[in-house]
């Protein structure tokens, strides 16, 4: 009948009702409960009837994970008692997993003929349909399956937690196989396999996540599991929630070094001096480094021992040695080719950034993390863009790190804004808007990351987020000349005791003090106030404040004292601009004061070189001799009109030009995937519908 043409055949598919169908069905519902109908029931005309008469009579047959009676009593009748013997106990097996490969069946029904069951289940269109690519994948129907395992439940002669853990051995998803382990009650392997995952899960920002997990396990196990201590602990550290992690991880250690495991023993006690300096309890810190220092360590507990070490070293002032002990940080990482999430992990402090000799370890942290994530938002990509933005900014070139900023921006928002990665990524944007003196909306950036400071949980981690805004927003509205806001969150940090501390140690308030003083229209205090803080530069140099105090007492002192006496206070400052190819660190002063230096006579006082490093904050270049320069000068004008960021000005003078996203992402060390976004903000942006028309766009409104 069917190769003379005379056969019909309606498959389930066509024999589904639509989605328009189901909520006329579902017409005395509300409207969320009627598409979560369509959504469970995938348009079964009798599931459909029966999850409504269900939903209207307070049942749940629309509720995930739940099954009303009356749809449990017909597929029990009319579906899974009509079945032969070994057919039923095959479906009731296989239920525990949503979708099954044959190998899978086999592995868990232990059954040699799994093929064979699986094709009378296909036959006989037992509500399943393959979703398989290379190998044959079938998905039960949720709401089939549901029935199934309320039936497997009920039958022990199937042993379901042995069944569970032979799910968990074939489960390639991590979540799902710990879930089986969990329903399974094997507690010791289900903590293990949430341990071994979670490092990879919380790079991707799935800390709630993680978290969820570890709550789903019983007190007493919360309690006495190490695996699981430790990965309650990592969740605590991608927060930075520092007061969490000693306790966790000190019973972790305890627990691990009982059962023998010593490696494991020494990894949960290198995060205890982390967590220690993190809390600013520097003393107990250093102690802890002296009484736990292990004769063999682990590649793991060695990076986490460094890194502590930098972090001691900063908080003691000892500012000139912290390049060498996060070099080695960095070599760790790099010579044991260590995994994306302890590169994370290793991530440098802001209050790196500027320190002598820090800026090629840096660097090559950020090659290192962009090379090693993920190609996909990452939390430790976001934070490598952020950081290399500030390299960039301190480099002089603006546009790039304008770029780079908008593109760590779109990371963080890809990963629902995290705390750590949003409050770094705040911190560049106010600096971006205080270097082009955008007063306003830096008072707006300032205040909005203020409230989010306000809502963390951990005192602590609030408290020093919020001394460290006020510190820095008093600095950058200053740089932006906005004295009003200057001078509002100076007065607010010195009168809020509590909000001085962590990094933000009493000497770096000569500072504050000297800003206060020049909004008040004292230059002479103001002097004063900045060469007390020059006078201890080499303990309090952070977050560019050394640059910030020169550049400041230069121009106070050149009316005071004449250029040659401003000269030498800016001569050292110079001189490690060139030598460190970070000349953008003389914006960092007030726009008076920037104008002042720039316009001064100096006559024979400075060079020809040290004098356009004032006049312009950037390294001279020949004309199209700086990187990214004829990408920029290209996407200028009605690019900027358009509302293009800087980067993506980049990717659409490459792709005018005929490059791929693989090269682009070559050019510019992206990833594909950021490459890919970048493409379709710009045709939303200009209203196009493919690359073509973007190139052509291009070259139409000027591009070349």
């Amino acid at each position: 009948l069917a190769v003379q043409g005379e056969l019909a055949v309606w498959q389930e598919q066509a024999l589904a009702l639509s989605r328009d169908e189901t909520h006329r069905l579902c017409a005395h519902l509300p409207l969320e409960d009627a598409e979560m109908v369509w959504g469970r029931t995938a348009g079964w005309p009798a599931g459909v009837r029966l999850a409504v008469a269900a939903a209207g009579s307070g049942g749940s047959a629309r509720v995930p994970g739940q099954i009303d009676r009356s749809v449990f009593d017909f597929f029990a009748s009319e579906v899974i008692d009509r079945l032969p013997e070994d057919l039923r106990s095959f479906l009731l097996q296989i239920s525990i997993l949503p979708e099954v490969t044959t190998a899978q069946a086999a592995a868990i029904t232990r059954r040699a003929d799994a093929a064979r069951l699986l094709d009378q289940i296909e036959r006989r269109a037992l509500f399943v349909v393959d979703v398989g690519t290379t190998e044959r994948t079938l998905r039960l129907h949720d709401l089939f399956r549901e029935a199934l395992m309320r039936r497997l439940a009920m039958d022990p002669g199937l042993h379901r937690h042995e069944l569970l853990c032979r799910a968990a051995e074939v489960e390639a998803d991590p979540v799902r196989k710990i879930e089986f382990l969990t329903q399974a009650q094997a507690w010791p392997e289900a903590s293990s396999a949430l341990a071994d995952h979670a490092p990879d899960a919380l790079l991707a920002g799935a800390a709630d996540a993680i978290e969820r997990l570890v709550q789903g396990f019983p007190k007493a196990q919360r309690e006495t599991l190490p695996a699981l201590l430790y990965a309650d602990g990592l969740v605590a550290l991608s927060r930075w929630e520092w007061g969490r992690i000693p306790p966790l991880m000190k019973r972790a250690a305890a627990l691990w070094s009982q059962a023998g495991n010593t490696e494991r023993a020494m990894e949960a006690d290198s995060l205890i001096p982390l967590a220690l300096a993190g809390l600013g309890e520097n003393r107990s810190a250093k102690a802890h480094l002296a009484s736990h220092a292990p004769r063999n360590p682990t590649a793991t507990a060695r990076l986490r021992r460094a890194l502590a070490e930098s972090w001691l070293l900063l908080a003691q002032g000892a500012l000139g040695e912290v390049s060498t002990k996060f070099s080695e940080t960095v070599d760790i990482l790099v010579t044991t080719d260590a995994s994306p999430s302890l590169w994370q992990q290793a991530q440098p402090l802001a209050a790196f950034i500027g320190l002598p000799g820090t800026r090629k370890p840096l660097q090559q942290w950020v090659q290192g993390a962009l090379r090693r994530s993920p190609d996909a938002p990452t939390s430790l990509r976001g934070m490598a863009i952020v950081l290399r933005g500030w390299l960039l900014l301190r480099a002089g070139d603006l546009p790039a790190a304008g770029a780079a900023c908008e593109e760590a921006r779109s990371e963080c928002l890809w990963l629902r804004e995290p705390d750590a990665l949003a409050f770094q990524l705040g911190l560049l944007q106010a600096q971006l808007l205080a270097s082009a003196a955008q007063g306003r909306e830096l008072e707006r950036h300032l205040q909005a990351l203020l409230d989010r400071s306000s809502r963390l949980q951990d005192r602590q981690h609030r408290g020093a987020a919020t001394g460290l805004l006020l510190y820095l927003g008093a600095r950058f509205a200053s740089q932006a000349g906005h004295t009003a806001l200057a001078l509002d969150f100076a007065n607010r940090l010195l009168k809020e005791p509590e909000a001085v501390g962590g990094w933000i140690q009493p000497d770096a308030l000569f500072g504050i003090h000297a800003i206060v003083a020049e909004c008040k229209g004292s230059p002479g205090v103001a002097l004063t106030h900045w060469r007390h803080q020059l006078s201890i530069e080499g303990a309090s140099d952070l977050f560019g404040q050394g640059a910030e105090a020169r550049l400041h007492a230069a121009a106070l002192s050149a009316i005071v004292d004449g250029p040659r006496a401003a000269a030498g206070l800016l001569r050292p400052l110079l001189d490690r601009c060139t030598s460190e190819g970070e000349p953008g660190v003389t914006r960092f002063a007030s726009p008076q004061a920037r104008r002042l230096l720039a316009e001064l006579d100096w006559g024979d006082e400075l060079g020809v070189e040290h004098q356009l490093l004032l006049a312009h904050g950037a390294p001279a270049h020949a004309p199209g001799s700086a990187p990214g320069t004829e990408a920029r000068a290209a996407a200028s004008g009605p690019f900027v009109a358009v509302g293009l960021s800087s980067r993506e000005m980049e990717v659409l003078s490459r792709l005018a030009a005929g490059a791929s996203n693989k090269h682009i992402a070559r050019e510019f060390d992206l990833s594909p995937f950021t490459v890919k976004r970048h493409v379709g903000n710009i045709l939303n942006k200009l209203n196009l519908a493919s690359r073509g028309q973007a190139a052509a766009w291009f070259r139409e409104n000027g591009g070349r």
